[in-house]
């Protein structure tokens, strides 16, 4: 259940129990950007680049009662390889199932490795773009790059990006495609305003100042600088 901040309360969080990780701390800082936006009345759609079993799929269906809710998934096996569409539909039904142990909200689910997923075909089904934008699929540096063109793309005014393992050291890949991306797009506008959990979010340069001041008001441990830009760390 939800307390009066829009954030989860800890005890019997049905997002726990569905299969991957998450931490508290990127949990109840994404409940609080997801509320902020709801107040603030710039929420629009929600997305998610690579969305395993659907876990922090079910934070942001829950988190958004005003748009869409849109996951891209290419439904592989262990190995890598492209699931039968038999053994797909049935992951693409577990998801479902997950998602709905702690949303109502309908999710709509794209079976399709995202470097083949367009701009238009997501504002087809969110035609105001997405705020809240979450990045967890293929982790090379090349991956990272084309989810990263592709959310630059579709973010909406007010959004947010969550990049997951960004200098996790066992993938540096995620790193490395974010630096090249800005490296290749020097006009990009998109910066970092607070990193914790596993997770670094990004916003639009103008959306910086404001979303940099509401990271402090949350849980933190350290303020600094990345990419010339003031930083909040938790």
């Amino acid at each position: 259940m939800a307390d009066g901040t829009g954030v989860q309360n800890a005890e019997c969080d049905p997002v726990d129990a569905i299969d991957g990780w998450l931490s508290e701390s990127a949990k109840a800082f994404s409940e609080a950007l997801l509320s902020r936006q709801r107040l603030a009345l710039c929420q629009t759609g929600s997305l998610e680049l690579g969305v395993h079993r659907g876990k922090f799929l079910a934070v942001l269906a829950r988190g958004n009662d005003t748009g869409v809710v849109v996951g891209v998934d290419a439904m592989l096996d262990a190995e890598g390889r492209d699931l039968s569409p038999e053994h797909a539909a049935e992951a693409v039904e577990h998801i479902r199932r997950n998602v709905a142990t702690a949303s109502l909200a309908p999710v709509h689910l794209i079976t399709a490795r995202t470097a083949t997923v367009t701009p238009e075909d997501l504002l087809g089904i969110s035609s105001n773009g997405f705020s809240f934008i979450h990045i967890d699929a293929g982790h090379e540096a090349e991956d990272v790059r084309t989810d990263i063109a592709l959310a630059d793309a579709v973010l909406s005014t007010g959004g947010v990006i969550a990049m997951d393992d960004f200098l996790n050291v066992w993938m540096p890949g995620v790193t490395d495609g974010l630096y090249s991306y800005r490296a290749a797009n020097p006009d990009t506008d998109i910066v970092p305003f607070a990193a914790g959990g596993n997770k670094l979010f990004l916003c639009r340069r103008a959306d910086h100042d404001l979303y940099a001041a509401f990271a402090t008001t949350q849980p933190h441990g350290a303020r600094g600088r990345m990419m010339g830009c003031e930083l909040t760390i938790f």
